[in-house]
């Protein structure tokens, strides 16, 4: 995908060259002599997790492992996994890297170990306060390796006539409450069109959609999300919405107006939008294909009970594994929480899930390039100062709720929104 491209020369990081292998069967050894550590990454960011963790396990572990990994959809990881039986020694794979979404349905299948015993080892206490909680309401099973400081908001074009009104909406704010969105979309002389990803396939499309539950009083609430379905039948019954799979695709057809609005978050976003901005004055090799967004906007949703969303990525083990390959998982994990190697969760433009992290623990040049670059933009509530440097983080007193409230949370959401909603879109 060229998005994964993007980000590789975005940040200047050399990308790990991982032997191809097939992943199913009992874990062996190579030829080499060396075990078996196989990755699965279920939740996208490959330009950290990838490029900057596995990159550093393998410089300082690839002399003892063959290190294999391979990105897929959460199904397709639990599955596997489940079918190699629950029996200590049955399993062969090392670290499940899982998002937000995605998590609830791992915990539920049973297929993740605890790490409840090893929480000195993974600096627990250490942890941001959001971090520790989100490490206690998922069964001590999951570590949170960056924040996101999410929000639902939404890109358009301003040069565009449908784009033009919709500017004039919104005014100088920078916002728009999903009310007035609804009526925009629906009303518009224009007949406007709205692109969203679908579902646990999108981490915009759900962060908007979670805002969408908030609005209404039902994020938390574990039952079916009534009121926001029906806030958003309309947009499906009238042909308003186009479904997608893939981010990236959003904003190719919002620049090239397929559609004239997209629900985004301010990672993605102000990434793309202030290095395209950038692009005269950056190293060659850190210039980007910014899908031409630099003619776009961005504006937050509001409304009284929308709030800044807090997600972000897990690193998973296992439960089938035997002691010695549960050893070498644990290996992973203490160097993925090194001061070094968290800082640069800034790589994706995340918060740092350890209080000890930071941008002055950074040592690579061109992530500290691209964020001086990006910081220009981002609204000013995701960010702190801390030892007179920018960066991310909330302010004392900033409201904000947790992305998972409960396991079982999730999975009803998203199964309602997609058997109400998007299993009927023509």
């Amino acid at each position: 995908m060229k998005t994964k491209k993007f980000m590789r020369a975005a940040f200047g990081i050399i990308a790990v060259v991982i032997t191809a292998a097939l992943l199913s069967g009992c874990s062996g050894s190579g030829s080499s002599g060396k075990s078996d550590f196989i990755v699965y990454n279920v939740a996208g960011a490959e330009e950290y997790h990838r490029d900057v963790v596995l990159a550093a396990f393998r410089e300082r572990y690839g002399d003892k492992y063959n290190i294999m990994y391979e990105t897929l959809s959460a199904a397709d990881a639990i599955s596997k996994i489940e079918s190699q039986d629950f029996q200590a020694g049955s399993g062969n794979v090392n670290i499940v890297i899982m998002g937000d979404s995605d998590v609830p349905r791992g915990l539920q299948s049973g297929v993740f170990a605890s790490l409840a015993d090893y929480r000195d080892e993974l600096r627990i206490s250490e942890k941001e306060e959001i971090a520790r909680l989100n490490f206690e309401q998922l069964d001590q099973s999951a570590l949170q390796v960056f924040i996101e400081l999410g929000h639902a908001g939404i890109a358009y074009m301003p040069g565009t006539e449908v784009g033009a009104r919709l500017d004039t909406l919104i005014g100088g704010s920078g916002e728009i409450s999903y009310s007035q969105l609804k009526e925009f979309l629906l009303t518009d002389p224009g007949n406007p069109t709205f692109g969203r990803g679908r579902i646990s396939n999108s981490g915009p499309g759900d962060s908007w959609t979670w805002g969408l539950f908030q609005y209404h009083g039902e994020f938390g609430a574990n039952s079916v999300p009534e009121q926001s379905i029906e806030w958003a039948r309309p947009l499906f019954d009238n042909g308003v919405t186009s479904l997608y799979a893939g981010t990236s695709a959003t904003f190719r057809d919002l620049v090239e107006g397929s559609v004239d609005v997209i629900p985004h978050t301010p990672a993605w976003y102000f990434r793309l939008h202030a290095l395209g901005l950038a692009n005269d004055t950056l190293p060659e090799h850190l210039r980007i294909d910014s899908f031409g967004l630099e003619g776009s906007k961005y504006a937050l949703m509001a409304g009284d009970n929308v709030q800044l969303t807090i997600a972000g990525h897990f690193y998973m083990i296992p439960v089938n594994l035997s002691p010695e390959a549960f050893n070498a998982s644990m290996d992973f994990l203490k160097l993925a929480i090194e001061p070094e190697i968290n800082s640069q969760t800034y790589v994706s433009l995340m918060m740092p899930s350890y209080t000890y992290s930071s941008l002055s623990l950074i040592p690579n040049e061109d992530i500290l390039t691209v964020w001086n670059e990006v910081v220009k933009y981002y609204p000013e509530r995701f960010i702190v100062e801390r030892d007179g440097v920018k960066q991310f983080g909330l302010r004392p007193g900033t409201p904000y709720v947790l992305m998972i409230k409960d396991t079982h949370l999730m999975s009803i959401y998203a199964n309602a929104w997609r058997d109400e909603l998007e299993a009927n879109l023509k």
